[in-house]
């Protein structure tokens, strides 16, 4: 713009002067920003022309989906849908071993969601306690740290049958031909028996080739549970009285008479087995306890008495009295056996 002066010169006359200044001009380039700006000349400049270049940015817009894991670019879009899978799980099994082991997922899974762990092999077992042999065989010592050969002695007895705590509960002679008088009275009350290493001797086998069981051999042995005697050796009379923990009796020799008292005093006797024949029976003096007579073997009916006079064995209530077929009907009609009402009698 140029700037007008007025002279006024009075009075003659009134003389006007317009002076305009030249001023260069300006063309500005500017770039655009997402906020707004002024644009301005430079001083002693007209602001003939702005250049505005090309916008610099994209503003965000719509939604980009993310479905895995990872940096994504989401710079053009206004928000983000983040909607990512579930991990790929996998099971796996695993068998225990004596080193170390990782169990990882395979190729193809995000992560495990279950190890299994089967049971620990056999081999892997920590063996531990000692496995005692006393007879010729193959045995399994597997789960054992050693083992312990007792070589069955020519003459005496061993031991077996040994529980969880390592205690023998069978006591077996081996090689004798006489068991003396009184040899294992009283046990399970006297010092030998009460030692802990004894006390669960429940099973007492004699040898086959014993001939002679002594007279109260057994009385009052309050250990035995079960009694077998060899083919060899003929019953005695009070040998076994007083054992009021006897509940099995097993005979293999034959016996003609089986004697006065032979299990007298055995409160709780509940099974007699005869595996030969014999002849009769003398006051056997048999508790109401007994469940069992196995005289399956006998060629004929025996005698049961007392003295002179006939007499009946004792039993529980449904007492089984195993007998032949060929003597099952003779059994139930023979006069001493027929009024034992409490007594079943089978064929075999």
């Amino acid at each position: 713009m140029n700037d007008i002066y007025v002279r006024i010169e009075p009075p003659e006359e009134i003389k006007i002067k317009v002076q305009t200044d030249e001023r260069k001009t300006q063309t500005k380039q500017v770039t655009p920003k997402e906020e707004g700006f002024s644009v301005t000349p430079d001083a002693g400049f007209l602001l003939e022309r702005v250049d505005v270049g090309a916008v610099p940015w994209v503003r965000p817009q719509g939604t980009l989906p993310i479905t895995k894991n990872g940096p994504v670019n989401v710079e053009q879009y206004a928000e983000a849908d983040v909607q990512i899978p579930p991990p790929v799980l996998q099971q796996r099994t695993a068998t225990p071993t004596e080193q170390q082991q990782t169990i990882e997922p395979q190729e193809g899974f995000d992560a495990l969601s279950a190890v299994t762990v089967k049971a620990i092999p056999t081999q892997y077992i920590v063996p531990t306690g000692t496995k005692r042999i006393s007879a010729d065989g193959t045995y399994d010592v597997t789960a054992f740290a050693a083992a312990q050969v007792n070589t069955a002695p020519e003459k005496g007895f061993i031991f077996g049958g040994w529980d969880a705590n390592g205690y023998p509960t069978t006591f077996k002679t081996v090689g004798l031909t006489r068991i003396e008088n009184y040899a294992m009275e009283n046990w399970g009350s006297n010092t030998v028996s009460t030692n802990q290493f004894f006390s669960r001797l429940s099973r007492y086998e004699f040898n086959e080739g014993l001939t002679y069981i002594g007279n109260n051999c057994l009385r009052n042995n309050k250990l035995i549970e079960e009694l077998i005697i060899p083919s060899t050796c003929p019953m005695v009379s009070n040998g076994f009285g007083g054992c009021t923990n006897l509940k099995r009796v097993v005979v293999k020799s034959y016996v003609q008479t089986f004697p006065q008292g032979m299990c007298g005093d055995n409160s709780n006797l509940e099974e007699f087995i005869c595996e030969s024949d014999f002849g009769e029976f003398v006051w056997p003096r048999f508790p109401n306890t007994m469940k069992l007579y196995d005289l399956s073997r006998v060629t004929h009916v025996p005698r049961v008495y007392l003295g002179s006079a006939e007499k009946d064995l004792g039993g529980a209530e449904g007492c089984i009295v195993k007998v032949p077929m060929a003597l099952l009907e003779a059994f139930q009609t023979a006069a001493v056996w027929k009024d034992t009402t409490w007594l079943t009698f089978i064929g075999v």
